[in-house]
């Protein structure tokens, strides 16, 4: 809970906003200079924080609703969900079911029926992703761009507008050379635990059901451990196997403003290539699961029950 002010200056620039990201700003301000400038950063935890200014968090959650849009197969959850409780729910022996665990079974239903619209309509689909996965980019840039002024000029100041590229190039050039140092490691590292989750898993099939369960256990210890996600079979970009060394200065470019993708063409048909979906969520990937990733107030805890997982009878 310590003041902004007093806080040690670290010499390396991710380590300083790693620090002051998670202050937030009760106030913002517009100047006539199409600046805006922010009040003095306070810490606030839990439900009090979301009340006031911060963007990095916010951005955070535009990221991971993003992320789950993207997931065009969640309609197969819910349909694996009922075949598992139907049994139980239909057994003569147990008439009583729990309330919720029957608000659970309609609500499946019913998200199933919603989300057929969005899964079909692709297009329209992916547009809304990489609305969500853009402004996250673009709030996680201007959470960084108001410390860094702050740091260099002494006010709390971002530009308006919503081309991120413009705003990462409006960065102190260490800094601006610091964050693409670290795209390179992002292009070491994820690839080797994608590759890890991936074998993890197959293995699970050649296990007898004691072996499963612990492995389960530490797959779920891993989960809630690692700041990294791997989502298997579907559209999460797996590797960086196009991401060169430049990979990041690309999907800058590639991925435009947040507006770009909000719009079709005015004449023409509308293109919208895939790999800017794909540069799109790794550039949300590097920003908010290894740059800054947003932690939990309070430990994350992942349910892996085996009892509900099939392996028991």
């Amino acid at each position: 809970m310590s003041d902004y002010f007093i806080l040690q200056r670290e010499n390396n620039w991710i380590e300083y906003l790693r620090t002051r990201l998670p202050y937030s700003f009760k106030n913002i301000e517009e100047k006539k200079n199409k600046q805006y400038e922010l009040s003095d950063p306070e810490l606030f935890t839990g439900p009090i924080a979301a009340k006031y200014h911060n963007f990095w968090k916010r951005g955070n959650v535009y990221y991971v609703i993003g992320k789950l849009a993207d997931e065009y197969h969640l309609d197969g959850i819910w349909q694996k969900y009922r075949r598992m409780v139907a049994p139980i729910l239909l057994n003569d022996k147990e008439p009583h079911s729990s309330p919720l665990q029957l608000y659970f079974f309609y609500n499946s239903m019913q998200m199933e029926k919603l989300w057929k619209f969005a899964k079909e309509n692709t297009l329209d689909r992916e547009r809304v992703v990489m609305t969500n996965i853009s402004q996250a980019i673009e709030l996680c840039l201007k959470a960084i761009k108001t410390h860094a002024e702050y740091r260099q000029n002494g006010k709390f100041l971002f530009d308006s507008g919503h081309d991120f590229r413009k705003i990462y190039q409006s960065l102190p050039q260490q800094l601006q050379s610091d964050i693409e140092a670290e795209s390179k490691t992002f292009a070491e590292e994820y690839p080797k635990f994608r590759k890890q989750v991936k074998k993890d898993i197959k293995e699970l099939k050649n296990k007898n059901r004691r072996q499963q369960i612990q492995d389960w256990e530490r797959i779920a210890n891993r989960i809630e451990k690692s700041n990294y996600t791997a989502i298997l079979n579907s559209n999460d970009p797996k590797d960086t196997k196009e991401t060169k060394e430049n990979w990041f200065q690309t999907a800058l470019e590639q991925v435009k403003d947040s507006m770009y993708h909000r719009y079709s063409p005015k004449t023409s048909k509308d293109e919208y290539p895939p790999n800017i979906i794909y540069s799109g969520l790794m550039l949300g990937r590097f920003f908010y699961e290894h740059l800054f990733p947003v932690p939990f107030d309070e430990p994350a805890k992942t349910s892996i029950d085996p009892w509900y997982l099939g392996f028991m009878p």
